[in-house]
């Protein structure tokens, strides 16, 4: 197989070439899926939302997607609040314990968008001593991302955490800054 990806309707699709890089026709492409989720509600929920455009969609609604089970729907709502511009809405999100943990990567994700117009108030609120490894391993990155030299001590910090991948970044992130 060189090729796999799902599609709207939740099912993985597999391309497979038989020649390899020869073509010789006899080429497939094989749908695997479980009959007894394939029409779920979830399945046609994420096949509408791949579907339509968020660009006129309430604030709300893109802060519940960014927590979506399905991650391209989690990256559609993403993209959108970069889109508008929502640095603040992310950073609030990021920051809020009781926002679910994939809204809150995604969100620290979004930030990493608006590099290049990032303040320094801004990086004084990245969550690197948030109680979730993810979110201080994520952050951390984000720190380095954007050379924040003024979160070096707490980077340094980071260096200590219990968390090996929390450690990881927060020394990956001082070699950038």
């Amino acid at each position: 197989a060189s090729a796999i990806n799902f599609g709207p309707d939740g099912a993985a699709y597999i391309a497979d070439w038989d020649g390899m890089w020869q073509p010789n026709n006899k080429g497939a492409i094989f749908k695997v899926d479980d009959p007894q989720i394939s029409g779920s509600q979830i399945r046609k929920e994420v096949k509408q939302l791949l579907a339509n455009s968020f660009e006129n969609e309430e604030e709300s609604q893109l802060k519940r997607w960014l927590g979506h089970a399905d991650q391209r729907i989690r990256l559609k709502a993403q993209f959108e609040f970069v889109k508008r511009g929502q640095m603040m809405t992310l950073i609030d999100v990021a920051t809020s314990p009781s926002q679910p943990l994939l809204a809150r990567i995604h969100s620290l994700w979004g930030l990493g968008q608006f590099k290049d117009r990032v303040t320094a108030s801004f990086v004084s609120r990245l969550p690197l001593s948030d109680s979730d490894p993810e979110i201080r391993a994520q952050s951390a990155k984000l720190a380095g991302d954007l050379r924040a030299s003024s979160r070096m001590q707490s980077l340094i910090k980071l260096l200590q955490d219990p968390n090996s991948r929390v450690r990881f970044m927060a020394g990956i992130s001082l070699g950038k800054v």
